[in-house]
């Protein structure tokens, strides 16, 4: 969507308007023939943009009606309320980037301490080293 954004300006600038009372900015670089050119696609990116925010909002309405997740309410506060059944996966997905791969990789590193050693406890880790 930034992408078709993006495009719209940048056509936007060298395009010409038949009457030329209405042209972009940077029409004066290019022929009239070329600006009445990008004046369509201009056209043509507008109702792109238009199409992709109406699926923009119609993924936000599914989403709040079908699936029961508040997309909008989060989007504007900055924070979001989790549920209790879900937290300890939202915990995670809710951390940054650099957040998520160190619970990654703690978690991994749990896992894999369990399996070898039976248990997590520093106390589990005594009694196997000792044996």
């Amino acid at each position: 969507m930034l992408l078709a954004m993006l495009v719209q300006v940048t056509l936007g600038l060298f395009a010409t308007d038949i009457d030329g009372l209405e042209s972009g900015p940077l029409s004066h670089l290019v022929s009239f023939d070329a600006g009445r050119v990008l004046a369509e696609a201009h056209e043509l990116s507008f109702n792109v943009l238009i199409a992709l925010a109406a699926v923009h909002v119609g993924a936000i309405l599914f989403y709040l009606l079908y699936d029961r997740n508040d997309l909008t309410s989060p989007m504007l506060s900055g924070r979001k309320r989790v549920d209790s059944r879900n937290a300890a996966s939202s915990g995670v997905a809710a951390l940054g980037g650099r957040g998520r791969r160190r619970a990654r990789r703690v978690g991994a590193y749990q896992r894999l301490r369990r399996a070898y050693l039976g248990t997590s406890t520093s106390r589990g880790i005594a009694r196997r080293c000792c044996r």
